[in-house]
């Protein structure tokens, strides 16, 4: 594959995760990812291959980027309570960083893509799987902490897509930096008190 078919892809894949995240899989097709993406469409061999293969990179390459990210994580700290919270914020940061995930699973948990027959066991949910998947010292082994991945998950989606109201009703977003800290101070709160 050449240096300008790679970079057309890249192109094409960043172009309709946005998409897709915002309009759904359904609500989006190849001419409007042609337009958006411009002149390099006519060098990208994924367009050619079509909507449900740019779905398929889409999605790929952002879980196995996250995935990455997370097990990266848990290499830095012990596997104990302080680990379980590092683990938390390498998640926030980088639902942070890429508010686009949390919307493609969104759209998906809407039905979205209903014709598009992928197993979802293909793409488990990295948190939870992690957190589970893992004995962590300090911790009781009666801690439901599937549970406590998908909690800071649908906290995470919630945030970054909704904000949250200050004292005065106000919804404010994850740009603003007092919003941001005052949510991941109570994701953290909340981990204490569930992992204790």
């Amino acid at each position: 594959m050449s240096t300008q078919t790679q970079a057309a892809d890249e192109h094409v894949v960043d172009t309709a995760g946005r998409l897709f995240a915002e309009l759904g899989y359904d609500g989006t097709d190849l001419e409007m990812i042609a337009t958006a993406v411009g002149r390099e469409s006519e060098a990208s061999s994924l367009l050619k291959k079509g909507k449900q293969a740019i779905y398929r990179a889409v999605i790929g390459r952002s879980y196995e980027r996250d995935l990455a990210d997370l097990m990266a994580a848990m290499k830095e700290k012990p596997h104990d309570a302080e680990g379980i919270h590092h683990l938390v914020d390498a998640f926030l940061d980088s639902v942070l960083l890429h508010p686009e995930v949390p919307a493609l699973w969104e759209q998906r948990a809407l039905k979205d893509a209903a014709d598009l027959t992928f197993p979802e066991e293909e793409f488990p949910a990295q948190l939870p799987m992690l957190l589970a998947g893992q004995t962590w010292e300090g911790v009781g082994p009666d801690r439901d902490l599937d549970f406590l991945g998908w909690t800071v998950m649908w906290m995470a989606r919630g945030f970054v897509h909704g904000g949250l109201p200050d004292r005065n009703g106000v919804h404010r977003r994850a740009e603003d930096p007092v919003a941001l800290q005052r949510f991941r101070d109570g994701v953290h709160r909340m981990v204490a008190c569930f992992i204790a």
